[in-house]
């Protein structure tokens, strides 16, 4: 689709591309981390409102990087999400071109050592995800050992190689089971007996995506107290709250290694998680804020820190990090950099429309001046929200601004067309037809509620 990207400008700015990208003081080039907080969303963070003690470790590491204060998702699940922003394309494009150079690949063409780390299930080699990196880990699980495993990689290269350190983590998804310390960190004299690592189980009873009573579905759906439901919630923010300690260990560890000082560290999170904000639970069903906003926090070295207002897409994400690398520009990306932006440019993002994409369900959502519209499949029907006004999206205002329906509606409709030439995407996994998923990949979907314990 043919959006009016903004262009890098020639001249200061590129020779402050140049600096960033070289480093404090021209000294070596940058490296890249970037930690992935599967199931974040964005409120349940204290740099980001939440009254809660859930971030103190990334508040303070975001006090000194430049904070994106509302970064749009453009898909409601792990591997669109990944892939879209990997990728610098919508989710539907980035599916169903399996052509599509990720991140890890041109890093890795750029002579940069690409070690990757991840919690498997969705986010291993079956689903593609190891493409472009020189040592792929998904044995394992948790960010404990995540951290281990990326550290002993890290001391294991020359002095002065450049490197991306992929780290991704399911500690905060469902089942909502971190440590048993964090269980009662939060809500800790709820009377609620629902036991954690049963979470996920219940909540896709609840969601119908399993039988809601067992074999055959011949129950009733689960029905859960106000305490119950308020457990749900205390345990999910003990799992950021034990994620936030870990993380705090990476920094330290980085910092230790004199690695700190030559990275752009990112942090983020592929999409959010529903707790009954619009009467439903989990995520890959809605395009609502609690799915789509997630946090990002770029640590660049010598940059100053600040919080970034204007809302940009993790579509930005690519084109972003590319030019702070000093590297060329991704041909077909269709995202925007932000570097303008991390250096305090008053100016709108331009680029691309906010969108995004639920794939499963037909869903559509865009983001306009402060509106944001969502596409309604299963009711046949738009949803407007003013979310500078109101930003929980609690107050559907479609009938009382039909123009601007519309208007957003055909930004939507174009959005569609440009993708209807698009074969039909595949299956994310890339083993071949009649091929099996490796067993440790079965095994985690299980742990994390993807697969049933008979489904073979």
């Amino acid at each position: 689709m043919a959006w009016n990207k903004r262009q890098f400008i020639p001249g200061a700015v590129l020779v402050l591309l140049l600096a960033v990208g070289c480093g404090p003081a021209g000294e070596e080039p940058l490296s890249l981390v970037l930690v992935s907080l599967d199931t974040l969303r964005a409120d349940r963070l204290g740099c980001y409102g939440y009254e809660r003690d859930t971030s103190p470790k990334l508040d303070r590491f975001a006090g000194d990087a430049v904070l994106f204060e509302y970064a749009v998702s453009q898909a409601n699940e792990t591997v669109r999400s990944h892939r879209s922003f990997f990728t610098s394309s919508y989710p539907r494009e980035a599916m169903a071109r399996v052509d599509k150079v990720m991140l890890a690949e041109r890093l890795q063409q750029a002579g940069f050592a690409t070690g990757g780390f991840t919690d498997g299930g969705p986010m291993s080699k079956d689903f593609g995800f190891h493409r472009g990196f020189d040592e792929f880990t998904e044995w394992g699980n948790g960010i404990a050992l995540k951290r281990s495993q990326a550290l002993k990689w890290l001391d294991s290269l020359p002095a002065g190689q450049r490197f991306f350190c992929f780290i991704h983590c399911f500690d905060i998804h469902a089942p909502y089971a971190p440590p048993k310390e964090y269980r009662d960190l939060f809500g800790g004299d709820n009377p609620s007996r629902i036991e954690p690592k049963a979470s996920a189980d219940l909540l896709r009873r609840i969601r119908e995506i399993i039988p809601a009573g067992g074999e055959g579905g011949t129950g009733e759906k689960p029905v859960l107290s106000d305490d119950d439901r308020r457990r749900m919630s205390d345990l999910y923010d003990g799992g950021i709250r034990y994620t936030d300690d870990e993380l705090d260990h990476l920094f330290q560890a980085l910092g230790e290694r004199g690695l700190l000082e030559r990275s752009v560290v990112v942090v983020l999170s592929d999409h959010g998680e529903e707790f009954w904000d619009h009467g439903s639970v989990l995520h890959g069903h809605t395009l609502h804020q609690e799915l789509t906003r997630v946090p990002l926090v770029l640590r660049v070295p010598g940059a100053a820190p600040r919080r970034v207002a204007e809302r940009v897409a993790l579509l930005d994400l690519l084109p972003t990090l590319l030019d702070l690398l000093g590297l060329e520009p991704a041909a077909g990306a269709e995202g925007v950099s932000l570097v303008p932006l991390l250096q305090g440019a008053a100016d709108a993002r331009g680029g691309p429309p906010l969108l995004s994409e639920g794939m499963e369900t037909g869903h559509y959502a865009l983001i306009d001046g402060g509106y944001k519209l969502i596409r309604r499949p299963d009711r046949r029907q738009y949803e407007l929200y003013h979310i500078d006004s109101d930003p929980l999206e609690r107050r559907d205002i479609a009938r009382q601004e039909p123009e601007r329906v519309a208007q957003m509606s055909q930004v939507m409709r174009q959005h569609h067309q440009a993708l209807a030439d698009l074969p039909r995407p595949r299956p994310p996994k890339t083993a071949r037809p009649g091929q099996t998923l490796d067993p440790r990949t079965e095994e985690r979907l299980r742990q994390l509620g993807y697969l049933e314990p008979d489904e073979k």
